[in-house]
């Protein structure tokens, strides 16, 4: 567990650390990714504990947070 832990970690780390680097939309579709696998992580669980669920919902949600966050200013306005 430890060892799968580890190794993952070393391959991660730099693809990690690159888009920090870069950043822009590189970092915003690593951030976007990352989101979403512990969006359909926390889906999975709650469906397992009996929960009902809407993970296209809660992805497209995930998204759009995101994309608030992400957003510059002259986007929002109408």
């Amino acid at each position: 567990m430890l060892k799968t832990r580890l190794l993952t970690a070393l391959v991660l780390i730099p693809f990690i650390l690159g888009s920090v680097y870069v950043g822009g939309l590189v970092f915003f579709a690593l951030v976007t990714l990352v989101l979403l696998i512990a969006g359909d992580e926390l889906f999975r669980m709650a469906r397992h504990a009996g929960y009902p669920t809407m993970p296209l919902v809660g992805s497209g949600l995930i998204v759009l947070l995101i994309l608030n966050a992400y957003a510059p200013a002259e986007w929002l306005r109408a």
